[in-house]
């Protein structure tokens, strides 16, 4: 998982635990970009506004990535 900002630079990778949860500590007021990938699945996507000391908590489902077959 991914969160960053462009303008300011910011950015940070973090690893979900065992069961998907991650948390990202001391970052900024600003928005965020955040991306989620996992081999296997979709890239999850989503801009993030953070304006407050209050926690954001987010529920991400991850898709099955397409696959792709050629036959020749």
């Amino acid at each position: 998982m991914e969160v960053q900002n462009p303008v300011s630079q910011f950015e940070r990778k973090v690893t979900t635990d065992a069961s998907g949860a991650f948390s990202v500590a001391n970052v900024p007021f600003a928005p965020y970009h955040l991306t989620v990938s996992q081999p296997g699945f979709a890239v999850y996507v989503q801009d993030v506004n953070l304006n407050s000391p209050v926690p954001v908590s987010l529920k991400i489902t991850l898709q099955l990535a397409a696959t792709t077959q050629e036959v020749t």
